[in-house]
């Protein structure tokens, strides 16, 4: 028996500006096809100079380490370039003035003077460990070493605030290899990729860190982890095709709870790999789906706000957009693509914001006979430039939204059921 759906609408009015460009336009553009050097990009972070107020993009090459003036970001150009062991990851930091970059080819930890944009006041901190896969830096001057090639590769803790250019062994937690992860205030949030969770560790005595909770994320291959502003929320990635930005509600440690997970192009198997929390926003390098922007004002309802493409390709695969920076004081935001310059090199992209905060859908869907709720029944907004489709939960409930307001057909569907259209008005 064919069995009729009773759906409740409920609309949240916020106002958002549908732009031809999705919402992030395109600048401009740096490419490493010199005729010195070509490389191709890995991670990137960004620094703005106190004296002259000049922003500059801090990139991993796969040769080395660039720095970009962006004074002009129309016309981006190389400040100075520092050559290095020839490595697929180099990873930045900014304490102060003094970038931190780490890389898997080995050499030690690279800190270079900012301020010296010759290029020529560096050096290399070796005690600890030899190669890293990643760093964080707090707001205290601790920098987090993740994946090292000690021990199991957790996190050692340097001190880089007392000495920039020697720091000093703090401690480490070493129980599980970390990938990526960051810390604020007393609590690190390590991405443990091969446990396939995330862990939450008590840094407050560097000497002796204790684990505070953990969770798996969506795809069991937790790569990068970044908390909201208030603490109250943590953003993961995991590193595989066809996976999930997922949400957490991390208040209560001893009962962390998942409260909801979104794709970028549902059905393409792009592979997201690093997100952050840009106030009420997260901004992701999604490789080949390109530099990806999510409205979390609601952490249970996150909807896709923004993208810029920048890879010709699709689908699985490791090309594309490695990394993005959304924090530079003039709101520009900079993302560093592997492979879409000319010849497969690196290239650097400046983009502009033009999304907003998103516009909101939930209700709940009901058997119109039975009046119980349906679960696991599709809801698709018609006729958008970004899909936010959604599926109710176990209890019939559902969120969705969209990145522009307007007057939109949904469809609610369920096999065994007809389906119904019904006209939303998200403003």
């Amino acid at each position: 028996m064919i069995k009729r759906i009773l759906v409740l609408l409920i609309c949240f009015p916020f106002f958002s500006n549908s732009q031809s460009s999705y919402n992030l336009t395109l600048v401009g553009s740096y490419n490493w096809d010199g005729e010195i050097y070509d490389s191709e990009g890995s991670d990137i972070w960004g620094w703005k100079n106190p004296t002259t107020g000049i922003e500059y993009a801090l990139v991993g090459l796969n040769l080395g380490f660039s720095v970009i003036d962006l004074s002009s970001p129309q016309n981006p150009t190389e400040a100075f370039f520092i050559p290095g062991v020839n490595s697929t990851w180099r990873d930045i930091k900014t304490w102060g003035n003094h970038a931190y970059i780490t890389t898997e080819g080995g050499g030690g930890l690279l800190i270079v003077d900012l301020t010296d944009l010759t290029g020529q006041t560096y050096t290399y901190y070796t005690n600890s460990f030899d190669a890293a896969h990643n760093i964080y830096i707090d707001e205290n001057g601790v920098a987090y070493i993740f994946g090292a090639d000690v021990g199991n590769g957790g996190a050692i803790f340097l001190d880089v605030a007392t000495d920039p250019m020697n720091p000093a062994y703090l401690g480490e937690w070493d129980d599980y290899y970390i990938h990526d992860g960051m810390a604020r205030g007393d609590t690190m949030w390590a991405g443990c990729i091969y446990e396939g969770e995330f862990y939450a560790v008590d840094v407050s005595d560097k000497t002796n860190p204790q684990t505070l909770g953990h969770h798996p994320t969506p795809n069991q291959f937790t790569h990068n982890a970044w908390i909201s502003d208030d603490g109250d929320f943590l953003f993961t990635t995991d590193e595989q095709s066809d996976s999930y930005i997922g949400s957490y509600n991390v208040e209560n440690m001893n009962n962390i709870q998942e409260v909801d997970r979104i794709q970028s192009n549902p059905g393409s198997n792009s592979i997201p790999h690093n997100t952050h929390v840009d106030g009420n926003f997260l901004v992701t390098s999604w490789y080949r789906d390109g530099t990806v922007v999510h409205d979390a004002t609601y952490p249970n309802n996150l909807i896709q706000v923004a993208y810029y493409d920048s890879y010709s390709g699709s689908g699985d695969g490791f090309d594309g957009c490695w990394g993005t920076y959304p924090f530079l004081p003039s709101g520009l935001i900079i993302s560093t693509d592997i492979n879409s310059a000319s010849n497969g090199n690196g290239r650097l992209l400046v983009f502009e914001r033009g999304f907003s905060q998103g516009c909101y859908l939930q209700g709940v869907v009901t058997d119109v006979t039975s009046g119980q709720n349906i679960s696991g029944a599709n809801i698709v907004i018609l006729n958008t430039s970004i899909s936010n489709n959604s599926t109710t939960d176990l209890s019939g409930n559902y969120t969705s939204g969209n990145a522009d307001d307007g007057v939109f057909d949904v469809v609610f569907s369920k096999i065994g059921y007809i389906s119904d259209t019904l006209q939303a008005n998200l403003v």
